[in-house]
């Protein structure tokens, strides 16, 4: 049996209408979805408060943490770069 695909918009309407009031479990026999899916969406949609203010859902934080991670990686790639070429090269005699 194939898994059903649910799309961004629904999710957001199901999350929206439990922050609304309406429990988890009557939202899961409406829609005929898991309420473990609920939760799962809920923890995919929420925004959390950022420091600065500005509102991040986990999802983008995994997405800059990984561009992060990439950016580092890079950083360390250039300095090796940097350290080879600024040696002074081998003097022939």
């Amino acid at each position: 049996m194939a898994r059903k695909q649910y799309d961004m918009n629904f999710k957001q309407m199901i999350v929206e209408l439990n922050q609304n009031g309406q429990t988890t479990a009557s939202l899961s026999r409406e829609y005929g979805i898991t309420e473990s899916m609920i939760y799962k969406w809920k923890k995919q949609l929420t925004p959390t408060v950022q420091a600065d203010g500005s509102t991040m859902n986990p999802t983008d934080v995994k997405r800059l943490q990984k561009r992060i991670d990439e950016l580092k990686m890079e950083n360390e790639i250039l300095k090796k770069a940097v350290a080879i070429f600024a040696s002074p090269p081998n003097s022939i005699k």
